[in-house]
């Protein structure tokens, strides 16, 4: 309730925030770089028969896209024009001047970011003789420099796809979707869920995902193009422009922009239905007898043997759209709702059998008990749905209006078992909803030349963590306890525990309490372990702009605002509740209950400090000015950006729990208003230059330069925040002498009860808690003061191309260019309590199975390091710092891209691309830990093999009104990245200096690699401990899996009636059943390393059908 009401307050601060700087916006009438109108434009010159320039030449573009109908420009001095904010449609270009004939150019097809070249030539004559001339549309824009792709409706209804973020990478040459538990989209398994796209050698955190040019990201990480809740409805999207490179002055960020332009209605009704699915009989079984032995194997007690195929539950999207005129060139509206989703069954979760379990509700026990029916596979379960509709409102002859809203929920159920998580019921739903879009945009052509525009976006994040339906629906088990739900949770531990179903997480009590350690070290059944965590991230943009076009010059100068809130609440109990959690050290595996060990049983009670919640907000603010800049065949692209970024922790109070944080006097733990962390502030400069190399707009040459800023949102903030850093849990040893599943001791009491390890307490059977400073802020992380405020501190990327682009013949063009992305300004978390004289150098043999991995079990591998005794028994000090301050730090990417794009005259189309380049990543100095300085380490290159992509997609009309579509992606396997425990085993035969001995920390874990490149401690700067900078850090490997090659195809049949269309189809998705892994388990395990932990999608066969009028 105290966040709560901080956050309203802060809200009403926001509320006043905007209404001041949109009145000042008003004045100033500029454009932000977050919100970024994208739309297209059509520029050219126009001569007489001579080649002479006119001048003066009035120029009208007219399209059914526009609810005014026409745009109109006038000629500059040099005879060129530039008509801009144009949407996606058909064209056409009407040239006017007295004493000439009228030139027309008919069927010009514009999308999002292009500027399509068209020249007009007009003869001597009467102004009412008209030429028409009737041609390809252009392919080569020859003034812009940024790298994008194009995707209209029609080409993503045609080809065989999902309608999803991940199913648009398949169209992309160069992109690579990264999916939340490692897998890989085959005709939409994967759903809308959590994840990333990467280009050009991008981090995770780049780049922006945007609706009508205003961004949809929220704070979640970074705030960049990953941090999103919000996903596309497709039934209400015209067209998708994905720009990849290269982007001019308006955008903040590099990596990838995607940018979806939503349909608008027109002055006729039109329909659109859009429905495909299909279901886990239709897919076909692609792990074969090479690859089930790799595959994940459960490290506990089973039943049943496991599914032939594990798959495909089912797909499904459905989607409506209807759109037309309210007022006949006045008021357009469109309506769009779609209903989309996947469940897939999971390797390595299955359902639990054992006795007490609320999936045998029939059966009695105390349920800390795990028995997986093999027979039973978890399935996790993604659905979304949106209902949106968009007014565009001419409301006088210049001014023009949209308003548009959207509601949408989603869930990512059952959520955690993709990682690895064995227990479903031990998983989370993660249910996104009210997610709530409101948008508004005004544009106003004031004359021929100034253009003004402006735009507000309002996104309401929420999330609200539900358990899954098997523990939600145990009902039964609060009646049989004859106490209310109050009564229950006020109850002893161990009444509470008697009652197995009620003390799961239906009603909260309690954090998944019957997970365990299993007997395979490295694996427990409780990925999560705080249940219940949520969200709010209110997320509000505006912008405006305003540009003077003279037809040689496209100046444009804009501000943008993007206020967001993130706020985190964790595990959402009564404060009189028991957050607590029970482990065991074994199983029996014949009857999955816990080990005796001898004595009773031995395991951990892990205690919570619950609720806990956090708020932290940021400010970014952007300025930009450029010019595109026409002499003859040379177009300038001019711009500079400012960028600022400001965090903020307001005062706020933790909430009260039974062992939540607390002050000296009791009192709930709080902290005053913390700003400027961070406050940056950035000039970002922008280069390009575009060259018509014969004048006649089919062959540009074109190079770019550009600085951008890297995603910060609030992360430094929520790093920072006291009470974002409270120590919220803790292990401690529990002897189990009686064997009742039920610890008995005084949990309030931390410390030792058995009497023999160190307390004065006998008869319990808990031992002291593990973590001193459990319940209490326990943030060992500080900045240095010069990271966190300043000019140019930011993190950043430099992009540099070079490329050419050339149109072969009507409607096929090709080009090809070098790429080059480097990142600075990153920052190392210094332990500021070590050196590197408290570090010692050891090696081990290589582990048995390691033979794998290139290497002869038994060799030694050396120049490892691990703390010293005495340096392990300081407290953790850690100073982010400048990497500057200790070397040279960097990440690069030089790569290169082939592409091509054609279109016959009898409707086939043809795209594609080959991609190809290498990352280098280098941190060649010592902080804390020497392992850096160890010979060929400290500079990692990942090879080019593995980074090449090859795609190719197109259709081919047939007779009888068939169309055969596909799709072909060549992308490289996963990397073999093996994490060891060095010193867990008697076969490691440590040598410290030369001598047998032990690593003081018990266990070091490092990477195993051929050549030892890549033999590491994880630990070794410390990056991990750094919340902002670490998204740059990579291991390089040298063993990969086979590259992942995948066919789709489809077979549509067209129905036409009048203006109605039917199209019906059948998909076949990985043609070839290819059974490429899509992700590998990064422990080394030597009965099955590489083991492989998701597997591509076998061949599958979708329906569907479409419908337009």
């Amino acid at each position: 309730m105290c966040l709560q009401r901080m956050w309203r307050r802060n809200r009403m601060r926001r509320s006043r925030f905007m209404h001041a700087h949109l009145a000042v916006l008003a004045c100033m009438l500029l454009l932000p770089a977050v919100a970024l109108a994208q739309t297209g434009a059509i520029a050219g010159s126009v001569t007489d028969e001579t080649g002479g320039v006119l001048p003066g030449v009035t120029v009208e573009a007219t399209s059914p896209a526009l609810i005014e109908g026409v745009r109109t420009t006038v000629t500059d001095g040099a005879g060129l024009y530039t008509i801009t904010a144009l949407r996606p449609g058909t064209y056409t270009v009407t040239f006017t001047l007295p004493g000439f004939n009228t030139f027309v150019r008919e069927g010009i097809e514009l999308s999002g970011d292009f500027t399509a070249n068209v020249d007009g030539t007009l003869g001597v004559g009467s102004i009412e003789e008209t030429v028409t001339v009737s041609g390809a549309s252009p392919v080569i824009d020859v003034q812009n420099v940024v790298s994008q792709e194009n995707l209209s409706r029609e080409e993503i209804d045609t080809l065989p796809t999902s309608k999803t973020y991940f199913g648009l990478a398949a169209l992309t040459p160069g992109m690579t979707q990264l999916i939340s538990g490692g897998g890989h989209d085959v005709g939409g398994n994967s759903g809308d869920v959590w994840g990333y796209v990467q280009f050009h050698g991008s981090s995770e955190a780049d780049g922006i995902v945007m609706w009508d040019g205003m961004s949809i990201n929220n704070n979640i990480g970074l705030g960049g193009g990953s941090s999103k809740q919000y996903f596309l409805n497709q039934a209400a999207v015209e067209e998708m422009v994905i720009s990849t490179s290269d982007m001019n002055a308006e955008y903040p960020f590099g990596g990838v922009a995607t940018n979806a332009i939503p349909k608008e209605g027109a002055n006729t009704f039109s329909y659109y239905v859009n429905v495909s699915g299909t279901n886990g009989g239709l897919q076909q079984n692609n792990v074969d007898a090479n690859l089930e032995p790799r595959l994940a194997q459960p490290g506990f007690a089973t039943q049943g043997t496991r599914k032939e195929k594990i798959g495909v539950d089912k797909i499904w999207d459905y989607g409506f759209g209807l759109g037309g005129p309210l007022v006949r060139d006045r008021v357009w509206f469109y309506t769009a709702h779609r209903w989309w989703g996947a469940q897939n069954e999971q390797y390595r979760s299955f359902a639990n059998v054992a006795e007490g379990y609320a999936s045998n509700p029939g059966a009695t026990g105390y349920g800390a008990l795990y028995r997986a029916d093999l027979t039973q596979p978890s399935v996790l379960d993604i659905w979304n749905r949106d209902n949106s509709i968009r007014f565009t409102i001419q409301a006088s002859e210049r001014n023009k209006f949209t308003v548009s809203q959207s509601f949408q929920d989603n869930c990512a159920c059952t959520y955690w078992t993709q990682w690895g998580l064995s227990d479903p019921a031990a998983a989370i739903n993660y249910t996104y909803g009210p997610i709530n879009l409101t948008q508004a945009s005004w544009t106003m052509p004031a004359n021929n030349r100034l253009l003004f525009e402006a735009g507000v976006s309002i996104l309401k994040n929420n999330t609200a963590p539900e358990f899954p339906d098997i523990v939600r629906q145990d009902s039964h088990a609060l009646a049989s306890t004859g106490m209310t739900m109050s009564e229950f949770m006020a109850a002893p531990l161990s009444t509470a525990l008697q009652h197995v179903d009620v003390g799961h997480h239906s009603y909260s009590p309690f954090f998944n309490w019957r997970s365990y350690a299993s007997a395979i070290p490295g694996r427990e059944d409780c990925g999560p372990c705080l249940g219940g965590t949520g969200h709010d991230m209110p997320t509000e943009v505006f912008r405006a702009s305003m540009s003077y076009v003279t037809g040689s010059h496209n100046f444009k100068v804009g501000v943008n605002g993007r206020w967001a809130t993130e706020q985190h609440e964790q595990s959402r109990l009564a404060s009189n509740a028991w957050p607590i959690r029970l482990l065991f050290f074994g199983l029996n595996p014949a009857t999955g209950v816990p080990a005796d060990l001898g004595g009773g049983l031995v395991g951990y009670v892990s205690q919570y400090a619950t609720p806990k919640a956090s708020l932290q907000e940021s400010l970014d603010l952007g300025f930009y000015a450029q010019d595109q800049w026409t002499i003859d065949r040379l177009t300038l692209n001019l711009g500079v950006r400012y960028d600022r970024i400001t965090g903020t922790v307001p005062a706020q109070v933790a909430p009260e729990g039974r062992w939540t944080a607390r002050n000296a006097d009791g009192s709930p733990l709080g902290t005053g208003r913390i700003d400027n962390v961070p406050n940056y502030q950035d000039i970002t400069p922008r280069l390009g230059v575009s060259y018509d190399l014969r004048g006649d707009g089919r062959t540009a040459i074109k190079a770019s330069l550009g600085k951008y800023v890297v995603p910060v949102g609030s992360a430094i903030a929520e790093a920072i925040n006291p009470l974002e850093n409270v120590r919220s849990f803790t292990n401690r040893l529990w002897f189990d002498f009686d064997r009742n599943l039920i610890p008995n001791c005084d949990l309030d009491n931390f410390s030792d009860q058995t009497g023999f390890l160190g307390g004065s307490t006998f008869g319990g059977e808990c031992g002291p808690i593990l973590h001193p400073q459990f319940g209490t802020p326990t943030n060992t992380l500080n900045f240095d003061p010069d990271v966190l405020t300043g000019w140019g501190k930011r993190q950043y990327q430099w992009q540099t191309s070079v490329s050419i682009q050339h149109e072969l013949t009507d409607n096929w063009s090709v080009e090809a260019g070098w790429y080059r992305t480097q990142y600075g300004n990153f920052l190392v978390g210094d332990d500021l309590n070590v050196t590197p004289d408290d570090f010692v150098e050891f090696s081990i043999a290589a582990p048995p199975g390691s033979e794998a991995l290139g290497l002869t079990p038994g060799e030694r591998i050396g120049g490892l390091y691990t703390k010293t005794a005495e340096a392990l028994a300081r407290p953790e000090n850690f100073l982010v710092q400048s990497a500057d301050a200790h070397g040279d730090m960097f990440q690069r990417y030089n790569g290169f891209d082939a592409n091509f794009n054609g279109r016959f005259d009898n409707g086939l189309t043809v795209g594609g691309g080959l991609s190809t380049g290498s990352r280098t990543f280098g941190e060649c100095f010592v902080v804390d830990s020497p392992m850096r300085a160890r010979p060929g380490f400290c500079e990692q290159s990942e090879p080019w093999g593995p980074l090449t992509q090859f795609k190719v997609n197109g259709s081919v009309p047939l007779p009888y009104d068939t169309q055969v579509s596909f799709v072909f992606q060549s992308l490289g396997g996963q990397p073999w990245i093996s994490q060891y425990r060095a010193g867990g085993a008697v076969s490691d035969q440590v040598m410290i200096n030369g001598q047998p001995g032990a690593i003081p920390s018990g266990t070091e874990t490092i990477l195993l690699s051929p050549s030892g490149r890549g033999v590491n401690s994880l630990n070794t700067n410390s990056l991990n401990k750094v919340p902002y900078g670490t998204q740059f850090y990579f291991q390089a490997s040298e063993l990969y899996e086979p590259r992942l090659n995948q066919l789709d195809l489809r077979f549509a049949k067209i129905f036409t009636a009048g203006n109605a269309r039917i199209r019906g189809w059948v998909d076949l998705f990985n043609v070839f059943n290819a059974n490429s892994v899509t992700s590998i388990g990064s422990s080394f395990n030597p009965l099955n390393y590489p083991e492989v932990t998701a597997v591509m999608g076998g061949r599958m066969l979708k329906v569907g059908a479409q419908f337009d009028f």
